[in-house]
């Protein structure tokens, strides 16, 4: 195999992903009566959060912590199901919290606020071809067996989309909770996802509401979180700041760890749900699981500001399946000829990958390209491919991606911001590369 093809193979295996199973079909409905079997029967693992809070989950649920503050469940059927977010109530400190100790008033505003919430990530799925609304409210509620302040609220969407002519249709069944515990707010998101004409009254698994009677928060010093994310998959986590005092450092175990700037902040809550409906419902592209988003901060809490601009920091990782690292090791890999044919690979794979988001629903268009070269990124060789591209008539994003081999393992790192906020980002993030070091075996 020549060195072209070899390289054009492991792009074209990283960049398109296989189609995903309709996420509905393989769901179990729910019950409008309580037959399904007592989830008190199932052996259970706890959960530590930030604070001394804990609450257990049944060993069929697998789990991964996205980063220091963010843990996504998946059920027995592999499908995300809970959400689990820890805020520094300075950073977020939702209205309902300056109400109290008006329990009433409290409440009230946080339906409202939660309704706020949900339309943002109804437009936000609209916007990228998912049809999606909520079809039944509940009353907000405390839960009476904790003595800190918290409400939850339950409601039902039903979701549509027609992506490549394939009609995909179903009903979530969601709660969302919000927990106050001195500095640290706790927002739980569950979700069931059922069959389009399951009851609207009906109820969620028993094993949902045992997970929230199994919520603790214990007075004292918080202990040591007990997160184990999968060998495959290590988890991304804030550290501490090594390159620059006030970037937020990332590590990825095994892996790497890099910065990002202030005006940065980690994929979490509402916003990565809603992502990732995108990429699996409209995008059809399957979550490896082993990416970690930065995007403009405030963009979590659906800040105004934030959603008028756009910035991304990428980090994904795959096996180096096709001896990637054999390829850039190669003598030839820096002659032009070879060069100027892996450039021209690597506009072909990006280019599918265009008309691929197009055939979805999400036209996007190449505007311009500057072409690929090999870089040293801390002393590693890789492939650097510089273009601008533009989503449904948006302003132009300027893209910088690497292809960098570490560990028997190809890391991919995409940085791009809008052309016309370059004011904004292109000092930061011209930076943020040279900030990564690799954890080489």
């Amino acid at each position: 195999m020549n060195i072209v093809k070899c390289v054009y193979i492991l792009f074209l295996s990283l960049t398109i992903a296989g189609c995903s199973q309709e996420p509905y079909s393989a769901a179990k409905p729910v019950s409008p009566s309580k037959s399904q079997p007592s989830s008190h029967e199932e052996k259970k693992k706890e959960i530590n959060l930030p604070g001394s809070c804990s609450f257990s989950i049944p060993d069929a649920f697998s789990f991964r912590e996205r980063d220091s503050n963010y843990i996504e469940f998946y059920n027995q059927d592999g499908i995300p199901s809970i959400f689990v977010t820890t805020y520094n109530i300075k950073d977020y400190s939702p209205g309902w919290i300056a109400l109290l100790p008006d329990t009433v008033a409290a409440a009230i505003q946080f339906r409202v606020e939660q309704e706020e919430l949900e339309e943002e990530k109804t437009r936000g799925l609209k916007e990228y071809g998912l049809n999606s609304e909520i079809i039944k409210w509940n009353t907000p509620y405390p839960l009476p067996h904790l003595k800190q302040p918290s409400f939850g609220i339950d409601y039902v969407r039903h979701d549509k989309s027609n992506v490549m002519g394939k009609h995909q249709e179903g009903r979530a069944y969601c709660i969302n909770i919000q927990i106050l515990n001195g500095q640290l707010l706790y927002t739980i998101n569950m979700k069931h996802i059922s069959t389009p004409d399951t009851p609207v009254d009906a109820n969620i698994p028993e094993q949902y509401s045992d997970i929230i009677q199994s919520i603790r928060i214990v007075p004292g010093d918080a202990p040591e979180q007990n997160i184990d994310p999968f060998d495959d998959a290590p988890a991304a986590t804030s550290a501490s700041p090594v390159r620059d005092p006030s970037w937020t450092t990332v590590s990825i175990p095994n892996i790497c760890e890099y910065q990002i700037p202030p005006t940065m902040e980690l994929q979490a809550g509402i916003y990565r749900e809603i992502m990732n409906q995108l990429h699996t419902q409209v995008l059809q592209i399957l979550d490896s699981g082993k990416r970690v988003v930065a995007q403009q901060k405030g963009l979590n809490s659906m800040d105004k500001d934030a959603r008028s601009r756009y910035a991304r920091v990428i980090v994904d990782f795959q096996p180096d399946s096709y001896g990637f690292a054999q390829v850039l090791r190669n003598p030839l890999i820096r002659d032009r000829d070879v060069i100027t044919d892996i450039d021209t690979e690597m506009k072909s794979v990006i280019t599918q990958e265009a008309a691929q988001s197009t055939a979805a629903g999400m036209p996007v268009e190449i505007t311009s390209w500057d072409g690929t070269q090999v870089v040293s990124v801390s002393g590693i060789d890789c492939l650097k491919t510089t273009y601008s591209r533009s989503v449904k008539g948006a302003p132009a994003v300027s893209v910088s991606s690497y292809k960098i081999p570490v560990n028997n393992q190809i890391l991919s790192v995409t940085i791009s911001y809008r052309e016309n906020e370059a004011s904004i980002w292109s000092n930061d993030f011209s930076n943020i590369i040279n900030t990564f070091n690799f954890s080489q075996k």
